[in-house]
């Protein structure tokens, strides 16, 4: 199974998301130590395409809530622009708490969450 990580900013918009895609035995690893933030899950994003904009736009109750969202697979595998639903989505304490949870295999992927949520 293939899985595609987005790390993202708490800015309406003009903020940054970063993304990280995984598959095979490192999917498996990393699967293993998000089961591990169970406390740290927020509700899961809804996005749409915007065709006035011509951007996703997330449609949520507190859309910077969730700062990791795991999706199933890869952009290029999913329906056109359509954005499918999170597996799972967790704050940025949660992305915190995976980072120090990583094996060193994961290196810059800790990184990236240090650099954009450590405080």
């Amino acid at each position: 199974m293939r899985y595609r990580v987005d790390l993202l900013s708490p800015s309406e918009g003009t903020g940054w998301r970063d993304t990280w895609s995984f598959s095979g035995s490192e999917a498996t690893a990393l699967q293993a130590e998000l089961a591990k933030l169970e406390e740290f899950r927020v509700p899961d994003p809804q996005w749409h395409w915007d065709a006035k904009t011509h951007q996703e736009v997330c449609t949520a109750d507190d859309r910077w809530l969730a700062a990791m969202i795991l999706y199933p697979g890869e952009r290029s595998e999913w329906a056109g622009l359509r954005i499918p639903p999170a597996e799972a989505a967790w704050s940025s304490a949660g992305a915190l708490r995976l980072a120090k949870l990583l094996p060193e295999t994961f290196a810059d992927l800790k990184g990236d969450i240090l650099k954009r949520f450590e405080p």
